[in-house]
C-alpha cells in the first residue's frame, strides 16, 4: 500500500464526513505514531525489513553520533540527517567484503572492561572498550520519515506491503480514543491480521524461523 492508500482506508473506517473533526494533520500525526508502532513489532521479529548500514571512521574510543558524520551524515541530534538513528543492530570490520571483527554490543560502561571487542550506546556516542583506528561498517534503524496526507504524500512506505493494512487498523485505534467509542469489528480484524503478521513475520524467509542466532540490539531512548 501507498501513504495515501493507507489513508483512505482510515477516513473509510472513521467514517466522518466532517473533515474538521479530524484534519489531516491530525491524522498524519496518528499515523507516524502508528506507524512507528507497526515498525516495532515488525523489529522485534525481524529487522531487515530496515536495515540500513555507513561506515563510521573511529579514531579513539568513542565515536559521536551528533557531532561526526558517518557515510551516510550525522545520526544524531538537531543537525541529524532525514534518517535518524533509531537502532543500532552491529558494528564490524570488513575486509574485502568478508567480516574480521564484529564487536559485541553491552549496555554499560562497566561491562566494557570485560568483553573484549565492545561497545556501549551511551547518550550520542559509541563507546568502545579499546582505542582504535580505522573505517568499520554499521548496521542499523533509522527513524522514518513518511508523509501521509497533503499535496505531496510519499509514495512509498516499506517493502512489508502484505502488512500495511495494520498500520491502518493501529490508526484507527488512536482515533477511537477520541471519538469514544469501539468498533467490536475492527478489534476482531485486528486480531486475525496480527496472527497472520506474526507467521508472516517468521516466514519472510524460508525455514528463517529455524536458525537461532544470539545478538543483542541497543536501543536509543
Amino acid at each position: 500500500m501507498t501513504p495515501t492508500q493507507v489513508v483512505e482506508l482510515c477516513r473509510l473506517w472513521m467514517d466522518e464526513p466532517d473533515t474538521t473533526f479530524i484534519t489531516d494533520a491530525q491524522l498524519e500525526v496518528l499515523l507516524d505514531q502508528s506507524y512507528l508502532e507497526y515498525r516495532g513489532l515488525t523489529l522485534n521479529t525481524d529487522a531487515t525489513p530496515y536495515q540500513l548500514s555507513t561506515t563510521i571512521t573511529v579514531n579513539g574510543s568513542a565515536f559521536n553520533l551528533a557531532t561526526t558524520a558517518t557515510g551516510a551524515g550525522i545520526l544524531l541530534g538537531a543537525s541529524a540527517v532525514a534518517t535518524k538513528l533509531s537502532r543500532i543492530l552491529d558494528i564490524v570490520e570488513l575486509q574485502s567484503g568478508s567480516v574480521v571483527r564484529r564487536f559485541t554490543p553491552v549496555t554499560t560502561i562497566e561491562f566494557l572492561q570485560t568483553q573484549p571487542d565492545s561497545f556501549a550506546w551511551m547518550d550520542t556516542s559509541i563507546v568502545f572498550n579499546q582505542t582504535l583506528a580505522g573505517t568499520f561498517t554499521m548496521y542499523y534503524v533509522g527513524v522514518p520519515n513518511i508523509t501521509w496526507t497533503g499535496g505531496s504524500p510519499s509514495a512509498f512506505i516499506d517493502d512489508t506491503d502484505e502488512m500495511h493494512e495494520m498500520i491502518a487498523i493501529l490508526a484507527y485505534q488512536r482515533y477511537a480514543v477520541r471519538d469514544g467509542a469501539g468498533n467490536v469489528q475492527l478489534d476482531k480484524l485486528l486480531a486475525r491480521r496480527w496472527d497472520q503478521f506474526q507467521m508472516w513475520l517468521k516466514n519472510r524467509v524460508r525455514d528463517k524461523s529455524n536458525f537461532v542466532q544470539r545478538s543483542l540490539t541497543l536501543r536509543y531512548s
